[in-house]
């Protein structure tokens, strides 16, 4: 039941996200993987930090060591030989920075010890470690201007998906034809050709869609064709989302010819400014920021949240992956300097009470 929950809840996230992000743009993302590597921090988040959080990532009521759990059991397939899914996790910490046991244990062995001073070293591990479990797919994710001497945590989810269709197109069929782009250009595109595919398919007045296999069926591909996509796409939430699966859940296999373009596509994403239009405001905001179950006190804020994907749709089947990386800054603890000398070329204003300048000036030399 837990699960069914959390299964919405990535749905409802995804849905938000897509109708966020570059509208009018081509775009491609993991809205698990932003999920996963989210719920590292929401795993340490206490107080209105922590109920922002869940709300802006659509997580259902309950404990946050379940959440996180259950995030990395959804990216679980079996491998047939023509169906390969992996998920993968790791928690870069600030050499000799104390954390909580607690949030310690819950992160376990994906907690691996850097030295963020050195950013361009620490970037290339973290990097690496992308690109291994992601079949260097997604390379330079994050660059050590993102990181810095105040960087304590980076957070990383990645994820790599291949998979043979069902039955596959054959490349001999495939013909070049027109796309009809949104800007109302056309172009010539790589068009696959497949006779009577077994599928799913349903129509309404709103849209078209066909649900086309992988391997074994426990994956597939969702193509929703609306007939008007700019007022389909403003309209488009975890609901209409769960409608279409179960009409497709209640349709029979059936055999379609189906036309779909060879495409590939990559998307890199700075989302913090999404997350925070979502909700999650005082998780980066290093005033307010609560993450006192990471450190045991309120030193900790997100300073960014980076994202890149990339997918590969042909004959074959498709291969896609995705990272997310989470980073986490203490805030600065120095000292303020209450000393202020005027030793040099200066502005100055006569302001009124409401701050308006009644006069202004400059003293150059004395």
């Amino acid at each position: 039941m837990v699960r069914n929950l959390l299964v919405d809840s990535v749905r409802e996230f995804a849905c938000r996200l897509y109708t966020m992000l570059e509208k009018d743009k081509n775009l491609f993302f993991s809205p698990h993987s932003v999920s996963a590597a989210m719920s590292l921090a929401y795993a340490g988040a206490k107080g209105e930090t922590a109920l922002q959080m869940a709300k802006a990532l659509a997580y259902p009521a309950g404990s946050q060591e379940m959440i996180t759990r259950l995030l990395m059991s959804l990216a679980k397939a079996p491998e047939d030989g023509k169906i390969s899914l992996s998920a993968a996790n790791s928690a870069w910490l600030q050499k000799d920075f104390p954390i909580l046991e607690e949030y310690r244990q819950k992160l376990g062995a994906m907690i691996r010890e850097t030295d963020f001073a050195a950013a361009s070293a620490a970037a290339g591990e973290i990097n690496a470690w992308i690109e291994e479990n992601t079949n260097n797919l997604i390379k330079d994710l994050v660059s050590p201007d993102a990181l810095g001497a105040l960087t304590r945590l980076v957070l990383v989810n990645a994820i790599h998906f291949k998979g043979a269709w069902t039955k596959a197109f054959d490349p001999a069929r495939t013909y070049r034809s027109n796309f009809h782009c949104l800007d109302g250009t056309t172009a010539k595109v790589d068009m696959m050709f497949a006779k009577e595919m077994d599928a799913r398919m349903v129509s309404d007045h709103s849209c078209q869609v066909i649900r086309l296999p992988y391997g074994d069926g426990s994956i597939h591909m969702l193509v929703i064709l609306p007939k008007d996509f700019r007022s389909y796409s403003l309209g488009f939430d975890g609901r209409e989302l769960e409608r279409i699966q179960l009409e497709l859940d209640n349709t029979y296999e059936d055999e379609v010819d189906v036309r779909l373009p060879k495409f590939k596509s990559e998307s890199t994403l700075s989302l913090g400014e999404t997350l925070k239009n979502l909700g999650a405001k005082d998780a980066f905001d290093p005033a307010v920021a609560d993450f006192s179950g990471i450190t045991g006190s309120r030193d900790l804020f997100i300073s960014a949240v980076l994202h890149k994907a990339v997918v590969d749709v042909s004959e074959e089947g498709t291969e896609a992956a995705a990272a997310t990386a989470v980073v986490m800054r203490r805030l600065c603890c120095c000292r303020m300097d209450k000393r202020f000398t005027v030793d040099k070329p200066f502005i100055f204003a006569i302001c009124e009470k409401g701050g308006a300048p009644l006069f202004m000036g400059r003293i150059v030399s004395l």
